[in-house]
């Protein structure tokens, strides 16, 4: 077992969060969780917005952290978004994984709703502004919910499950995790159990107790949830077959804690030592106890310990805002450089950096041309191509940026502004996207024109805020070859994401490259 994996295991364990068996069943979604379902996640919106996250910052003491800003930020939006929901009739909202679900790149919803709800309003709120990328895109009403999906092919599967037999373990288990604010129930299907059973290899001393055949066999499911008011409170629940297998997870996750505890009180690379601290003192408030077939690890109970869990959920979301920035970047990037790809292969050239009319005016960005290789050919229709994108109509659809254009930390998405993007083409003569009177011959680029190769020239690239553009507007980045890095880099910025023309994605610091190297990137027959 890695420390990295260890780590991670017991940070999670650390963020879970109270399970009430008191809770009041989500029939609503019962019927969609049937034998195929791997993993369901919700939210009760209602206890979000009662919650009032906005100020709960000061509760958590996030005013006086570090990055405190981009955390209430996030805060801020998430219960804005909730609370806009439940207004218009949303009362929980459910995720539902299935393996079936990857090739549509994310889970089905179904979302409760009351006597008084406006389907049509939810609908347009979820659809005009996604709160992440990966979220739905179309909707269908179904009785008291509100399905979506990705696309009409999974909506219809969705649709499809409800005729199935409900799952009797997701059930139970669902009961049991009903009434809390924030929950994830973990249940495997039959494909990922045989996967497990004969995948997993033995464990080395001292978890040697659990192997893949016990996972896959003996447990029922696992879930965590998570309650904010009145006061933080945390606890991991395993189901098991029977109680002699609940004593084997409860001394695996015991030993599991203790060697947690031991890696924690090394100098490991990479975690903040208040982050480090915050996870030590969770640690050793955490007990594993079994109650016949179940394992439960409960944290938070008494002011003491909700006041170090609630500190320590400070410490990790912060922890985890400033190290998953990046990752999300590098995944929106890499999805904008295969799009750019596949316009490559189907017109047998490369986009160019905007649109003209017969005068030579610029009409509409790379960004809006790219949009039908985005899965986002609805937008794209509603766009007047003929129009620069400024005019009347086309300067109405700047507030349906798409998430891939957006940057995923909220404090500096708003910083940078609503329908701008810092996601830009680096353009002179010699890149990627040069202006028109660069062209050979007039002629759009073609793959054969990068000679110093696809996998070693930036097609895209992310600058500083200040030089954030409207997304639909034809304006990027006009580089400064001689001074690369003054674009990319600022006090306040010292690292940024770039896509290169192969579709791959990397993400550098001031110290990863020099403006000599950036200006090799940058260039597409510099021989260098």
């Amino acid at each position: 077992m890695t420390t990295q994996t260890c780590v991670a295991t017991l940070m999670a364990i650390a963020c879970t969060v109270q399970l009430t068996a008191d809770g009041a069943e989500p029939s609503v979604v019962i019927p969609y969780l049937n034998d195929d379902v791997v993993a369901v996640a919700y939210v009760d919106l209602n206890k979000v917005t009662e919650s009032t996250l906005p100020t709960l910052s000061q509760t958590l003491g996030i005013a006086n952290a570090p990055l405190a800003g981009n955390l209430q930020h996030t805060l801020m939006a998430f219960h804005d978004r909730a609370d806009g929901l439940v207004k218009l009739g949303a009362t929980r909202v459910f995720a539902i994984w299935r393996v079936a679900d990857l090739e549509f790149g994310g889970p089905g919803w179904v979302m409760e709703l009351n006597d008084r709800a406006n389907t049509g309003a939810i609908q347009q709120l979820l659809g005009t502004k996604p709160v992440a990328p990966r979220m739905p895109r179309v909707f269908r009403p179904h009785g008291k919910v509100l399905l979506a999906a990705r696309n009409e092919r999974q909506l219809e599967k969705l649709t499809q499950h409800h005729t199935a037999p409900p799952r009797k373990s997701a059930t139970e288990a669902m009961q049991k995790l009903g009434s809390s604010t924030f929950g994830l129930l973990l249940l495997g299907d039959a494909d990922s159990r045989r996967v497990i059973r004969e995948m997993l290899p033995t464990l080395p001393p001292p978890f040697e107790a659990v192997d893949g055949r016990m996972i896959a066999d003996d447990l029922l499911w696992g879930g965590v949830t998570v309650d904010l008011v009145p006061s933080p409170k945390a606890t991991l629940h395993i189901e098991t077959s029977r109680s002699a297998k609940a004593s084997d997870i409860q001394m695996t996750l015991s030993r599991l804690l203790a060697f947690g505890t031991s890696r924690l009180n090394e100098d490991l690379r990479g975690i903040p030592n208040e982050v480090r601290q915050s996870a030590l003192k969770l640690l050793s408030l955490a007990k594993p106890m079994t109650d016949e077939s179940s394992v439960v690890l409960t944290i938070g109970e008494g002011p003491d310990e909700a006041h170090r869990l609630a500190r320590s959920i400070v410490d990790m979301l912060l922890f985890w805002q400033e190290s998953a920035a990046p990752n999300e970047r590098m995944q929106q990037f890499k999805s904008i450089a295969i799009a750019l790809l596949n316009y490559e292969s189907v017109h047998g050239e490369l986009l160019r950096q905007a649109s003209y009319d017969a005068s030579g005016r610029p009409l509409l960005s790379w960004r809006v041309h790219v949009l039908p290789y985005l899965e986002q050919d609805a937008l794209y229709k509603q766009f007047h191509l003929d129009e620069p994108w400024d005019s009347p109509h086309n300067r109405t659809l700047v507030v349906q940026m798409p998430e891939v254009f957006a940057e995923p930390n909220v404090a500096l998405r708003a910083r940078i502004g609503e329908g701008r993007t810092t996601y830009v083409a680096p353009v002179a003569k010699e890149t990627y996207f040069p202006l028109p009177d660069a062209l050979p011959n007039g002629n759009p680029l073609r793959i054969r024109d990068i000679t110093d190769g696809t996998s070693q020239t930036i097609q895209i690239i992310e600058v500083a805020p200040e030089h954030a553009v409207v997304w639909t507007k034809p304006e990027d980045w006009n580089v400064d070859l001689d001074d690369p890095l003054k674009g990319v880099f600022t006090m306040d910025h010292s690292g940024f994401v770039s896509a290169y023309g192969d579709g791959s994605a990397h993400y550098m610091t001031k110290d990863d490259v020099s403006a000599a190297q950036l200006r090799a990137l940058l260039t597409r027959n510099g021989a260098d």
